[in-house]
Formats: C-alpha cells, sequence, structure tokens
C-alpha cells in the first residue's frame, strides 16, 4: 500500500469504549454509538490501538478532518500525523464529521492528486 487517504478517522473510538464500558467484558450485546452498534464491533475497538504500529508505515497519508468535527475531535488525527512518518493533514474549515460540497470536491481531488502521484508507471515497451 504507497498511500492512504483518511477521511474523519475516529481514532477516538478505544478511548469512547473504554469511557462506555470500561472493559470488553461490560460491552452489551448492542448499543447506541452513533448508530446502532453490535458487541463484536465494541470488543474490536476497545483491544485494538488505532495507533500501533504507526510510525512503520511509510506510504503518503493525507487525513482530512473538519474543523467543526465533535465525534472525531481533531487532537486524535494530530497524534497520527505526528506518527506517520508521510502524513499531512488537511483542516477543512467549517466542516464537522463527513464531508459534503466543496469540502467534499477537494478531498476528492486532494485523493486524485495523490493516487496519482504514487501509482506505479509502467515501463516503455521501448526501453
Amino acid at each position: 500500500i504507497r498511500g492512504m487517504v483518511l477521511c474523519y478517522p475516529t481514532f477516538n473510538l478505544q478511548d469512547l469504549m473504554v469511557k462506555a464500558f470500561g472493559t470488553a467484558s461490560k460491552i452489551p450485546e448492542s448499543f447506541d454509538l452513533w448508530q446502532v452498534a453490535g458487541r463484536a464491533f465494541g470488543l474490536d475497538a476497545i483491544s485494538n490501538d488505532p495507533y500501533a504500529g504507526m510510525e512503520s508505515y511509510e506510504g503518503r497519508t493525507i487525513i482530512f478532518h473538519g474543523d467543526r468535527d465533535k465525534i472525531a475531535p481533531f487532537a486524535y488525527s494530530h497524534k497520527a500525523a505526528r506518527l506517520l512518518p508521510n502524513a499531512r493533514i488537511e483542516v477543512l474549515s467549517k466542516v464537522a464529521h463527513g464531508f459534503f460540497g466543496i469540502a467534499a470536491r477537494t478531498v476528492v481531488e486532494e485523493s486524485l492528486n495523490m493516487i496519482e502521484a504514487t501509482r506505479v508507471r509502467k515501463a516503455s515497451a521501448a526501453a
């Protein structure tokens, strides 16, 4: 994987699960997060450190994050950008969790630019 595009990543899920339930054994069969989530989701979230191994990923990364996101706090994306060696954050002004309109267009355009910059070029047949 030569590159990643992360849109309003919820690196805070583990912390949310710990705050809500404390331990894995207390996670119910279903619960309301932003929508109904099941126990398996909660178990995965509480047991996985979202930052584990980030420092060893060398591909390009763009993290798109709205400056008004109340679901995924910006500090979590900022920490990821510090850990990922080739990451940059694009902060979208006046944007919450989820991108629409001009913000969505910006995300698509910047993502396509990164894909183009990281794709492997085929060797010329004449070479």
